[in-house]
């Protein structure tokens, strides 16, 4: 009897495995040899005139034994195997490093916790590349956004990765999470117009974490998470962030909002959340920083780089009932871009107002932004405003989600200080994790973005294919 339940137990591991892994091959070990001792057991009893009664114990024994074993090759909610110690979360990987997400990173993660998607004590490693064939012209000579020289052309074409990023999510307890994200900068600052920091010319395309002074590899982002929502609604975070201030979300997949590239703030930061009943609310305390380095701060601005001397304070609130949703924002920086100071402080806190509506296959989004006091003569002694509205269409097209969007976003000083961008754009998820996508933007700017005077005009109509692939 012991060696029938010894074979009973060997082909139940080997001829129907959990998985492939080490891990499920040393518990497979583990249970044979266990199973094994029990069968000797077995059979001793036999052999001295065991009962039936003894025999039957012993078998509930072995199959609580494999119901152990079982237990230990669970799955998550979303199908991924959590005994693997390594492992791949591709709708994690797009929601936090896609072009259409800025703040909200660790709302997300805490979420994706509570909701099983991500396991305890894994390691996630992630990716994501955008590729553009361009064609543009512009209406000044000798300026272009995709071209890595100027040149004296009207028009132009260009081959360019945009965004090359990793990711790393590192679950390392119920409690805790580890998120590193690294962007690789394939221009090495060529395209930033001999200029550093807030004052760094990019392209509108960028996600706002390239720059002149950057390295090959830079790390975007770099913090650690406490928090677990299914036990208490307080977290914390500590590291280089991308700063709760506005949203900045974009329904566009390649360029972004002019709101996104003057307010959107990244730094080394620290503070404390409160996510419940559909509340999401965050104080951050923020590194000082006078600008000239976006290694150091993006769109950050103190009087001093030497104290911890900067806040910001952001409240959102989303709810959603059948097929409707919506989400109404509110965020206040208390010292944004360095660009809009003010004469006699550098300091300038900046407001921000956003909401968005959910219906059918529809979103609409919109997003205001403005500077809380004047700024200094260069832009007019004016509050600054810069504002947002996009909308797109999800819908099946040749058997795959298909979404079509419209944005158009403008930034205002004084009336010679002034930039404004359209956006049209389609794409298709043509294959599992891969985007392709067809998108016409347009640009016009006077002394604010890309033009350096406020005598200096520049504009120009791009016409972008892109392909974007995540793991």
């Amino acid at each position: 009897m012991g060696k029938a339940l010894i074979l009973v137990v060997f082909f139940d591991i080997f001829c129907n495995p959990k998985g492939d892994s080490i891990v499920n091959k040393i518990k497979a070990f583990a249970a044979l040899g266990i199973a094994a001792g029990l069968g000797l057991a077995a059979t001793a009893y036999a052999d001295g005139g065991a009962s039936d009664i003894q025999l039957a114990k012993m078998q509930r024994q072995v199959n609580a034994l494999q119901n152990q074993v079982n237990s230990m090759g669970a799955v998550s909610k979303d199908g991924k195997s959590i005994g693997n110690m390594v492992s791949f979360n591709t709708p994690s990987t797009v929601a936090l490093m896609g072009v259409q997400n800025w703040t909200g990173g660790a709302a997300y993660l805490l979420n994706a916790r509570k909701n099983h998607q991500l396991a305890n004590r894994t390691l996630y490693v992630g990716g994501l590349i955008r590729a553009n064939v361009n064609m543009q012209r512009v209406g000044e000579k000798n300026y272009s956004t995709i071209a890595p020289k100027n040149v004296t052309r009207k028009t132009y074409s260009s081959i360019l990765l945009p965004q090359v990023d990793i990711d790393f999510i590192a679950n390392i307890n119920p409690w805790v999470t580890a998120y590193i994200q690294i962007n690789g900068n394939p221009y090495e600052g060529s395209m930033t117009n001999g200029k550093t920091g807030d004052d760094a010319v990019e392209p509108i395309m960028y996600n706002g974490s390239l720059s002149a002074d950057a390295a090959i590899l830079t790390i975007h982002q770099a913090f650690v998470l406490v928090g677990d929502l299914n036990k208490y609604p307080v977290y914390g975070f500590i590291g280089k962030k991308r700063i709760d201030f506005g949203s900045f979300e974009t329904l566009s997949f390649n360029s972004t909002p002019l709101t996104r590239r003057f307010f959107a703030a990244l730094g080394n930061t620290a503070g404390l959340g409160y996510q419940a009943a559909g509340f999401n609310i965050v104080a951050s305390a923020i590194n000082g920083t006078t600008g000239g380095s976006l290694l150091a701060g993006l769109n950050l601005n103190t009087t001093n780089s030497s104290q911890i001397n900067n806040f910001a304070v952001n409240a959102d609130f989303s709810h959603k009932n059948g097929g409707l949703s919506w989400k109404v924002g509110l965020g206040y920086l208390n010292g944004s871009n360095a660009r809009f100071a003010r004469t006699t402080d550098r300091r300038n806190g900046a407001w921000d107002m956003n909401a968005e509506l959910g219906f059918g296959g529809f979103t609409i989004l919109g997003e205001y932004v403005q500077t809380a006091k004047k700024t200094n003569s260069t832009y007019g002694t004016k509050r600054v405003k810069s504002w947002d509205l996009e909308a797109n269409y999800k819908f099946p097209l040749l058997g795959a989600d298909s979404r079509v969007n419209i944005g158009y976003s403008e930034i205002r000083a004084i009336e010679t200080r002034k930039a404004r961008t359209l956006v049209v754009g389609l794409d298709n998820q043509t294959f599992k994790n891969v985007w392709l996508g067809v998108e016409y933007s347009h640009t016009r700017d006077q002394g604010m973005v890309f033009a350096s005077t406020t005598d200096q005009k520049v504009n120009f109509s791009t016409v972008a294919f892109v392909v974007t692939a995540a793991i």
